[in-house]
């Protein structure tokens, strides 16, 4: 996770980027992509992130829905 990595808005706002949206992040990932900003070190910062966040989720068990699913009732 980026620690203590920091987005700057245009207004000069200190974000930590593991406090930023999923969204947020994503779309910071494409306005640097579409500058061709992609060497810079927050664009690493935020691409990480990213991923540590869509492996966890991707790491998290799909939620039950139905009882009958665990207990067999068919």
């Amino acid at each position: 996770m980026a620690k203590n990595k920091v987005w700057i808005t245009k207004k000069g706002k200190r974000l930590p980027i593991k406090d930023m949206g999923t969204s947020h992040i994503e779309n910071c990932i494409d306005m640097l992509e579409k500058e061709r900003k992609t060497d810079i070190a927050v664009y690493s910062d935020l691409v990480k992130e990213l991923e540590t966040r869509n492996k966890k989720k991707a790491d998290k068990p799909e939620e039950i829905k139905d009882r009958s699913e665990i207990l067999d009732l068919d």
